[in-house]
Formats: structure tokens, sequence, C-alpha cells
């Protein structure tokens, strides 16, 4: 009779919380004292009370105590973003390295430093490239 009750009351609890936003951490609390009240209920022993307690307090601290989630949940996190990194080309290394917004904020702010814009050495293009503009621009 008491697992009806505990049933009842998991499910009771999970549809009036499904309702109501950032609840989940009154939920795991009621769960876990529900848990644990179940298991004194049903008279197991007390090393079964004791290691369900213990997981249902680990889980809590997990899940509500910064220090806690920071210390267990950050490092699998960022091993798994680390090899899910996706492989970037070679163009997109370049065009993310050689990125500066010096010419562009120049103009923008109308704060032209022309010494410093006629400065950069230009390169000539290649014959393919000449080509191209020659051609097809």
């Amino acid at each position: 009779m008491l697992i009806i009750y505990y049933v009842a009351l998991v499910i009771g609890i999970t549809a009036l919380f499904a309702r109501v936003d950032r609840s989940l951490p009154l939920f795991v609390i009621v769960f876990s004292v529900a848990t644990l009240y179940l298991i004194i209920g049903l008279e197991l022993s007390q090393i079964i009370i004791w290691i369900v307690g213990s997981i249902l307090l680990l889980i809590n601290l997990i899940l509500f105590v910064p220090f806690f989630r920071l210390l267990l949940i950050k490092p699998i996190v960022s091993n798994f973003v680390n090899t899910a990194k996706l492989s970037i080309s070679d163009t997109e290394k370049v065009a993310m390295e050689c990125g500066d917004t010096h010419w562009e904020k120049q103009l923008f702010t109308n704060q032209l430093y022309w010494n410093e814009l006629l400065s950069v050495e230009t390169k000539p293009l290649s014959a393919i490239e000449q080509d191209f503009i020659n051609k097809k621009v």
C-alpha cells in the first residue's frame, strides 16, 4: 500500500511541477524526501537507507550548489565539448586570424589616418586572379 501512495505522490508532484517554471529544485527535494520516506516505510535495512540517502544527497548537492556543479559537471562537459569540436578548414583559419577592423573603424568613425592606411603594403594579384577580374568581372 505504501508503494501505491509513493507512486501517486510522485505522479501528482510531477504533474503539479510540470506546469510551474523553475520548480526543479523543489521537485527534486520533495522527490528525495518521498523516496527516503518510502524506503523507511518499507522497513528496509539501515545500510540501504543510508546508501540511497547518500546518493540523493549527492544528486541534490550537484544540482543546487554551484561549487559542486563546477567541481563535478564542468570537467565532464568540457571534455565532451573538446572532443566534439569541429575542425575548421585552412581558409576559415586564415579568415579568422587576419580579421582586423582598423580600416572599417577608421572609415565609419571618420577619423582616417592616411599615413597609416597608405603604409599598408599590397600584394600584386596572381595571374589567375587577374585573369578572373579581366574576364569575369
